[in-house]
């Protein structure tokens, strides 16, 4: 916002030189009313279009931080939703196990509908986000593909609970990084890997 700022004063001065400058070296008595209330109206149109821009801009960028609020909300959620696989049972049927990655799903979407708000007033990393979207759609797909047909034509969960635990807690890491595409790295915790403690030597 501060660049934009100066960017619309830097223009209004210059506006401003300019006409000075071209009245200043014209022949003051050739110069009748009506050119002067001309230059005048022509000046406080383009400031009135000016002020209108910052005023424009000025919107859009508060709109910025809610739009970030409400993809974080749904975001989380759709993370916590991830975090239930574990502590509760989903594979005990196979409508329990589809029901749960039916509710993922929705709550994906619910991401997207985030996303596509904030592309109303920010679009600069838009091709990155699609990508990281459909990467974790595919891993969301590729979950709910455990839900199988048998040979009887009766659905069945095609794995154990392990398995398909680790395959929906593969989703967060890409969670984490659409967050940090949205929201901004620097406004993300970052995490440091655990080392090993060091002892100096004797």
């Amino acid at each position: 916002m501060k660049n934009i700022t100066e960017q619309i004063l830097l223009i209004s001065i210059g506006i401003i030189i300019g006409i000075l400058f071209g009245l200043g070296f014209s022949d003051w008595s050739r110069i009748d009313t009506g050119s002067v209330t001309n230059w005048i109206i022509a000046f406080g149109t383009v400031l009135l279009f000016i002020v209108a821009l910052y005023t424009a801009l000025s919107w859009r960028a508060q709109r910025i931080p809610e739009a970030r609020k409400d993809f974080i909300n749904a975001i989380v959620d759709f993370d916590n939703y991830i975090y239930q696989f574990s502590s509760e049972d989903f594979t005990s049927t196979p409508e329990s196990f589809l029901n749960y990655h039916n509710q993922l799903l929705n709550k994906f979407w619910n991401v997207e509908k985030s996303i596509m708000y904030f592309y109303q007033f920010d679009k600069k990393d838009k091709a990155n986000i699609d990508a990281q979207y459909c990467k974790i759609i595919e891993l969301i797909n590729k979950f709910g593909g455990n839900l199988k047909s048998n040979r009887h034509g009766n659905l069945i969960v095609a794995n154990k609970a392990s398995k398909l635990n680790t395959e929906v807690n593969a989703i967060l890491p890409e969670s984490y990084t659409l967050l940090k595409l949205v929201a901004g790295e620097n406004l993300t915790i970052k995490y440091q890997e655990k080392q090993n403690d060091k002892h100096p030597q004797p």
